[in-house]
């Protein structure tokens, strides 16, 4: 929760390895999700590959799913499980990667995260910065 990126905390963070088609593409999928403060969840996925890497910006906002292209593969993502309250985000991901007759399941797994909380953060930074000023005064 206390990581910022793009000035949007991040509320999960998870690098997972994956080895696919017998191993000729393997590598580690970094998934971020980052709290705006509302329904929608900017996420980056961050592909770092043998085959190379790349960076795909996506919005989460409930069960859904999303296909990409990339590079060829076609990743199928499907959101499911989602719930979303003031104090957590939790839903479960399942993606896979498809190249013609091939298919390989990458993640299929379960994220949960605490929400930000915009004014406890204001406060926790209000009373840091009163003990500052009677530690100076």
């Amino acid at each position: 929760m206390e990581n910022l990126k793009n000035g949007l905390p991040i509320i999960i963070s998870d690098n997972i390895h994956f080895s696919c088609f017998g191993g000729v593409a393997k590598g580690n999928i970094i998934i971020d999700v980052h709290d705006k403060g509302t329904t929608e969840f900017p996420t980056t996925v961050k592909a770092d590959t043998n085959l190379g890497s790349g960076t795909v910006s996506i919005v989460l906002k409930g069960n859904e799913k999303i296909t990409k292209k990339v590079s060829g593969v076609e990743i199928q993502v499907e959101v499911s499980k989602w719930n979303c309250t003031p104090t957590e985000l939790s839903f479960h991901l399942k993606a896979k990667a498809k190249k013609s007759f091939l298919s390989c399941t990458i993640v299929d797994k379960t994220l949960r995260g605490a929400r930000y909380d915009n004014q406890k953060f204001e406060a926790k930074l209000t009373q840091v910065v009163k003990e500052a000023e009677s530690v100076n005064a």
